[in-house]
């Protein structure tokens, strides 16, 4: 089949990097072959989670009809952005595979060593001595060396970054401890919900087990998501409340009072199983 267009070619006014001006006006494409569609030209089209999508072809249309899902959104092999395949103003078709980039600066990086971003993610080059770091959202935020901002608790980045940065570090490091706390939390929320499932876990354990099951696999979560707590201290002490006060607050209280309450038993004591039921008096005499 023969196509009028170069599905290689970004659209016109697209940006040149992440945070650059884009246009507006966004192209319509066939998110199975990552072709560009004229809507007036009368092609197939098909509804799809009150969304109309637009196809070079039959083919194309029904491929997607088989499995919408798969043909929604694509991952940048460059930033690790999700984007959606029917209105990516970025593409590239490499060994026969299509990509979709978030902007033109990440398509550039995928087209100079397209191996490279194929096989895994590039390490973050280091950043040359004397550059400064400020905040995105608070310019006046400036240091010579990296951190987080003390207002907003967001990452900051290298004041003139280089075509070459490599993924976020912050994405990277967030997303690797997420892969190392997700199975530990689902695995608490399994057994405290397990009751309401029929599968009375801590009548199988026993209750001394069951506590110390959920508080060894809880722990570990917590010590992980250490930097969460940091940044929400740092907002405190910089008296700038922000989501991470409310995340550190949220999750550290709980964590802190129920892992005192298990350590220490004696001081959350349960009323004597001797003493009396208490009885509401009867304030009149019925007739």
């Amino acid at each position: 089949m023969q196509h009028s267009h170069d599905e290689n070619a970004p659209d016109a006014g697209s940006d040149a990097g992440h945070g650059a001006a884009v246009s507006d006006k966004k192209p319509l494409r066939d998110p199975v072959c990552g072709m560009t569609v004229d809507p007036k030209a009368g092609k197939p089209t098909a509804e799809h989670d009150h969304r109309l999508f637009h196809f070079c072809s039959e083919s194309c249309r029904d491929g997607f009809l088989q499995e919408p899902e798969a043909y929604l959104t694509a991952e940048d092999p460059v930033c690790g952005m999700s984007v959606d395949r029917a209105s990516a103003q970025h593409m590239f078709k490499h060994e026969g595979e299509r990509f979709y980039f978030c902007s033109a600066g990440c398509q550039s990086k995928f087209e100079a060593d397209p191996d490279q971003h194929v096989q895994g993610r590039p390490e973050p080059e280091a950043q040359p001595e004397g550059t400064l770091y400020t905040c995105p959202m608070h310019s006046e935020i400036v240091q010579d060396h990296p951190g987080d901002c003390p207002k907003c608790g967001m990452a900051l980045e290298p004041m003139t970054p280089s075509a070459d940065t490599g993924p976020n570090p912050e994405y990277v490091d967030f997303k690797r401890r997420l892969m190392i706390t997700a199975p530990l939390a689902l695995a608490v929320f399994v057994l405290e919900m397990g009751s309401h499932l029929g599968l009375p876990f801590e009548d199988w354990f026993g209750h001394a087990l069951f506590g110390w099951l959920q508080f060894a696999l809880a722990t570990p979560v917590v010590f992980v998501c250490r930097p969460f707590f940091k940044r929400g201290w740092s907002s405190i002490v910089n008296k700038s409340p922000n989501m991470w006060t409310l995340i550190a607050l949220g999750t550290g209280r709980p964590t802190s009072s129920r892992s005192y309450r298990w350590l220490r038993p004696a001081c959350f004591r349960p009323p004597c199983a001797t003493a009396p039921a208490w009885r509401p008096s009867i304030s009149r005499r019925l007739p």
